[in-house]
């Protein structure tokens, strides 16, 4: 396998497993989650103390997605495939669309699945309008880059 790939498979790796966990923190903020429960039981521990370590790996995962996602950016600027101000643009708009994923999170069933296209389409719009590669703000949104996009053109 070349560097791509391992380094593709391990990103949806990361993703995959820092959803899971998202999913299964953010199930219950105020009780705690059905595998905390499961591994309080199991190994005789206090459930909210399991809930914390779950809830402290997932800010330790989504912190590092974050600082990865920043420094890809800085390297991109420092090769001159963007401007620093393009930097700073894509930055602002990826917290939006975070916080906009993170509301669609929430929903369930086609609710969601609606709620994260609507997402996807305003981010790939928003990159069309501002004359950049989608790549670079999905390419750090997870539950947003899905299915196949044009890379041929700027802003697609």
């Amino acid at each position: 396998m070349n560097k791509r790939t391992i380094m593709t498979v391990s990103l949806a790796s990361v993703a995959v497993l820092g959803g899971g966990i998202f999913a299964v923190a953010s199930a219950s903020n105020a009780a705690p989650s059905n595998l905390a429960q499961k591994i309080a039981s199991t190994f005789n521990l206090d459930p909210a103390k399991v809930q914390s370590v779950i809830d402290q790996n997932h800010a330790a995962g989504q912190a590092k997605r974050e600082s990865n996602y920043e420094a890809r950016l800085t390297a991109a600027v420092t090769d001159g495939q963007l401007s620093s101000a393009q930097k700073t643009l894509i930055l602002t708009e990826h917290a939006t669309l975070e916080s906009q994923t993170l509301s669609a999170m929430q929903l369930t069933g086609a609710a969601k699945a609606t709620a994260l296209k609507a997402v996807r389409t305003d981010a790939l719009t928003w990159a069309k309008t501002n004359n950049l590669n989608a790549k670079w703000l999905l390419g750090g949104t997870r539950h947003l880059r899905g299915g196949n996009m044009p890379s041929d053109t700027p802003g697609v």
